[in-house]
């Protein structure tokens, strides 16, 4: 991507007066470039959001709706399946009235929807698929320096081309907000600026149930190394989001505990491992072992390099481990493997991650044509591809190319 610098340069008389003339219009121009620049990304996210706001009258209404619904009935209940019910049946849901899409993200998350808001319901779909472009470019590019301090296109194409990018587009999804508070730790760590790396913990904890792992991990890390503003930031963050959250309804806390207790009950089973070993078996209790042996994984795998632990490789594999054991997870939430892909890009085997990517992204193609749907092929299908991702790395790292020596 290109960097955009706003500000001209404005040089005092003195230094105007020992500056080349010649040199002058070269400076006007560059500064006339990037205005032209700003004018074409700005035409094209304007285009974006068109397209997006078109595409609710095409399509039937998609995920997205629950966290628009449940900004317009903050001050009533977020939660209440009549009132959810209700509300997206007036843009044109068609779901029976013992079903809705209720947000089941946690109180504190609210939050991060309000802007949403004051928006009809096309044109919030339109104004959160610019941001969430906006978003993953922005992770891919910055994560891209964090691995590999050089230019590159090859992020903006890695992150553009990822199949769990297309479905959590294609939905709504808020799962961008996890990949953002993922990034701004990795990059706050990097600065050593502990309250925010804590603060962007908040994010995280908005789908806590994809990152379980990765947040043990952290607190594990911050209480070996004494890095308690970590902590302090962490839970001061969440003490403000919720404490607004709940200024605004009071009784956000038991509605949500309420509904909680209704979607628990759920029998299907989600499209991950554990799903599949429910499925296989038929016994639901065993969609619960890949996340226990998650835990035991983890408490042995710190353990051993506690002393050594480096965010950049541990931390990647840890991110990754905790998707593919996540009890309750979709393919959208497979956009937080992209910190450790474009690891993988950096500095791994790049014949293997693309091996990876196209195998695994022919999945993703053939169940949002519906392809897959068509050959007899629920979403279960899609189980399999955290741990996919997961595998992609391991082997990319396994046979990275030695670095050359200076």
């Amino acid at each position: 991507m290109v960097e955009i610098s706003l500000e001209l340069p404005r040089l005092s008389p003195e230094r105007q007066k020992r500056c080349p003339k010649e040199m002058r219009p070269q400076t006007k121009a560059r500064g006339v470039q990037n205005i032209f620049v700003l004018l074409i990304l700005l035409s094209t996210l304007a285009v974006i959001f068109v397209i997006a706001e078109g595409y609710t009258a095409t399509k039937p209404v998609q995920d997205m709706v629950q966290f628009w619904a449940a900004a317009r009935l903050i001050k009533q209940n977020p939660y209440s399946l009549p009132l959810v019910w209700k509300m997206e049946r007036s843009v044109g849901t068609r779901l029976p009235a013992d079903d809705a899409y209720i947000v089941r993200n946690p109180p504190w998350s609210l939050l991060f929807f309000l802007p949403l808001r004051p928006l009809s319901y096309p044109a919030a779909y339109g104004a959160w698929t610019v941001l969430s472009i906006i978003l993953i470019l922005g992770c891919g590019r910055a994560l891209w320096r964090f691995y590999a301090p050089r230019d590159s296109l090859l992020p903006a194409f890695l992150c553009l081309l990822f199949g769990p990018t297309f479905v959590l587009l294609d939905l709504g999804q808020s799962t961008v907000l996890v990949l953002l508070g993922i990034t701004m730790f990795l990059l706050a760590l990097q600065r050593e600026n502990d309250w925010l790396a804590g603060s962007a913990l908040v994010l995280v904890s908005i789908k806590p149930h994809i990152a379980l792992l990765f947040l043990l991990a952290v607190a594990l890390w911050a209480a070996w190394h004494r890095r308690w503003k970590i902590f302090a930031a962490g839970s001061l963050a969440l003490l403000v989001s919720t404490g607004i959250v709940v200024l605004i309804n009071p009784h956000i806390f038991g509605q949500y505990l309420q509904f909680v207790r209704v979607f628990t009950n759920e029998r299907a089973p989600y499209p991950n491992l554990g799903g599949l070993l429910y499925l296989a078996s038929g016994w639901r209790r065993l969609a619960l072992l890949p996340e226990a042996a998650g835990l035991v994984w983890l408490g042995f795998y710190w353990w051993s390099r506690r002393e050594s632990w480096d965010w950049k490789t541990n931390g990647s594999i840890v991110l990754l481990v905790s998707l593919a054991c996540s009890y309750y997870s979709y393919g959208y939430d497979e956009i937080i493997a992209l910190p450790a892909l474009l690891a993988a890009a950096a500095c791994g085997n790049r014949r293997i991650l693309l091996a990876g990517l196209v195998l695994t992204n022919v999945a993703f193609a053939m169940h949002l044509t519906r392809t897959a749907e068509r050959m007899g092929l629920g979403y279960m299908f899609m189980g399999w591809t955290a741990c996919a991702w997961l595998l992609t790395y391991l082997l990319s790292q396994r046979h990275a190319p030695e670095p050359v020596e200076a």
